[in-house]
């Protein structure tokens, strides 16, 4: 197994190309560093716009995202986005295939309080502020079955 996601991602696209691409076409890969910054989610787009890509896959930082949903969806870059903030809009270019972090936070707490039945809950929560109404949503539906 390679060590880092590009290194997958090209393995796995050689695999492709070695069996005749996608409908005949191959595939290349470009990998773009955001340094986990919104500015850098805009500059990784526009080296993107300057590259000619037709598409883009990102998993980053929930406001990074935000950013580089925009930035996509400005550059009309069709986008598969994993993550967002919750109050995000999706523009028609992004499709979403991620999951819902402000609705998770009442499944997870059911399932740590039916299921597991546990009566005691530690919360860690990353600081990006991207995730205060994810973490409230966490915090109110455990709160309203165990002691945090």
């Amino acid at each position: 197994m390679p060590p880092t996601v590009d290194a997958q991602a090209q393995n796995y696209f050689d695999y492709v190309r070695s069996k005749g691409g996608l409908n005949g076409r191959n595939v290349t890969i470009k990998i773009y560093d955001t340094g986990s910054t919104e500015a850098g989610a805009r500059s990784a787009v526009q080296s993107a716009v300057s590259d000619g890509i037709f598409a883009a896959v990102s998993l980053d930082r929930l406001t990074v995202e935000a950013a580089l949903t925009a930035a996509l969806h400005n550059a009309h870059i069709p986008h598969l986005v994993a993550q967002l903030p919750p109050a995000t809009a999706i523009p028609d270019d992004a499709f979403y295939i991620g999951m819902n972090q402000l609705h998770h936070g009442s499944q997870i707490a059911d399932y740590m309080t039916h299921k597991l039945a546990k009566k005691k809950v530690g919360v860690i929560i990353e600081t990006d502020p991207g995730l205060n109404a994810a973490r409230d949503a966490l915090v109110m539906s455990i709160a309203c079955h165990c002691t945090l």
